[in-house]
């Protein structure tokens, strides 16, 4: 992903274990090696927790720290569609709005 903010470019891991009818894991990770605990590799975006997690319903670690979204009819995860490419449209949307996002975490 690239931020149409700054132009930095993130890439991220998903692990998609119970896809499509629960959210997948998603990190963003260091490039060169892979790991999520790299902080650079993140962007400093609302719902991104650098580096422990994407705390969005829109990602398994969102739901593990709040269950209760699963009963939100606002925020429980959809399986209908073409899930994962909502995932990564909303991701891009944050990255893109330059009141959600200050650029790469340090």
């Amino acid at each position: 992903m690239i931020s149409k903010v700054d132009g930095e470019s993130y890439t991220l891991r998903f692990i998609a274990d119970g896809y499509p009818d629960a959210a997948p894991s998603v990190k963003p990770i260091d490039p060169e090696t892979g790991s999520p605990d790299v902080r650079t590799a993140w962007p400093e975006c609302d719902g991104f927790r650098v580096p422990t997690d994407l705390c969005m319903p829109l990602s398994a670690e969102g739901y593990a720290v709040h269950p209760d979204w699963a009963n939100d009819p606002a925020l429980r995860w959809s399986s209908t569609g073409n899930a994962l490419l909502r995932v990564l449209e909303e991701l891009q949307i944050q990255i893109d709005n330059p009141a959600r996002y200050r650029g790469r975490a340090r």
